[in-house]
């Protein structure tokens, strides 16, 4: 059926009739012209303004009231059992990942240069590599390869301990 057929269906005119196009009213492309079927109509009233209003009371307001409620308890159980993360803790978990990246990225360079000092290029390039694929590896592991790794620490040798001995001055001797 045309425009103007539907328009004798509906309480409608023909301007509001595209505007309820734009709101979702089903049409189809017949040769130059639109034609509207018996789903338009269907539409019209079951979907469109046309629909009869939702009631209003106490019964609806009390469903409505159940509803939110159901759907706190949902969520208030979602976040007991940890199946939902608030903003602030997932801000706080992502900061901390970026943070050990950084730190093995700042470190890397002072890591590496002993290792690489005087060496050819081509060696140079696999060291750099397997230390990138290195810190790869640590950041995949999660906290755990942190915690249960060897410490890397040097003994040093304290100043003014071992060798020679001091002799007191002849100063300290009066």
């Amino acid at each position: 059926m045309k425009i103007k057929e539907l328009v004798a269906f509906l309480p409608v005119k023909t301007r509001q009739i595209e505007n309820l196009v734009n709101d979702g009213l089903p049409r189809a492309k017949v040769g130059r012209c639109w034609d509207y079927g018996p789903d338009a109509v269907i539409w019209y009233y079951t979907d469109g303004p046309g629909r009869p209003a939702q009631p209003v009371g106490v019964e609806a307001a009390r469903a409505r009231k159940e509803n939110a409620q159901a759907e706190m308890a949902e969520y208030q159980l979602a976040q007991i059992q940890g199946k939902m993360l608030s903003i602030d803790f997932h801000q706080e978990e992502k900061n901390r990942v970026y943070d050990r990246i950084r730190a093995k990225l700042l470190n890397f360079p002072g890591w590496m240069a002993p290792r690489v000092a005087g060496r050819k290029m081509g060696e140079v390039q696999k060291a750099l590599e397997d230390g990138v694929n290195e810190i790869l590896e640590v950041l995949s592991m999660g906290d755990d390869a942190d915690t249960n790794a060897p410490k890397r620490t040097r003994k040093r040798k304290a100043k003014g301990r071992g060798g020679r001995k001091k002799t007191p001055s002849p100063a300290a001797k009066t």
